[in-house]
């Protein structure tokens, strides 16, 4: 196995720790939008805390559903489309 091989099987083993850790970060960041205040918003949705998680969580589904819609269209061709 190469060393790029093995990397990718130690980060495997860890994924617990990786999750975790990426989970702890994202509360972290969410605890700090109630003490780090916006000098001026543009909107007044912007003063709410957690505004901006919920905005990127929102646009992140909508994107998936999106691109899934999309790439299904694109994706669902019949066994013999190269054939013709």
């Amino acid at each position: 196995m190469s060393g790029f091989g093995r990397l990718v099987a130690q980060l495997r083993a860890m994924s617990g720790l990786w999750r975790s850790l990426f989970l702890a970060g994202l509360a972290g960041l969410v605890a700090l939008n109630v003490f780090i205040h916006p000098h001026h918003p543009h909107v007044e949705a912007e003063t709410m805390i957690g505004f901006w998680p919920v905005f990127g969580l929102g646009v992140a589904v909508v994107l998936a559903f999106v691109a899934k819609v999309v790439l299904a269209n694109v994706l669902d061709v019949s066994e013999d489309f190269y054939d013709e």
